[in-house]
């Protein structure tokens, strides 16, 4: 541990920030999240007298890259999604106010 430096720790921050999941890059809170936990726990490191500086105090945040929409068109679509809209006519079990439910429908 007395080995870990700054540039280890931005490295290891920005491999986290440009992770994927299922559902995209990881949030900016998580990144943030995993950031302080470290600082926390070799801040600790450091008032116990394992290492003589904290090497997550110089890291910059990272902001992961945003996911981009993307716009749904007949030769595109998930085809059970855009069904699903063509079936209900756009409003996918929305009712407007008012609007009666249809049968077998709360």
């Amino acid at each position: 541990m007395s080995e870990l430096e700054t540039r280890d720790v931005q490295q290891a921050m920005d491999t986290i920030a440009r992770k994927t999941t299922r559902r995209g890059v990881l949030a900016t809170s998580t990144v943030t999240g995993v950031l302080a936990v470290l600082r926390s726990a070799l801040g600790a490191a450091r008032s116990r007298g394992y290492i003589q500086f904290n090497p997550a105090y110089g890291v910059l945040k990272i902001r992961p890259a945003r996911a981009t929409a993307v716009v749904w068109t007949p030769e595109t679509h998930p085809p059970v999604a855009y069904d699903k809209v063509a079936a209900t006519g756009g409003r996918l079990g929305h009712r407007r106010r008012g609007e009666a439910p249809g049968p077998g429908r709360r």
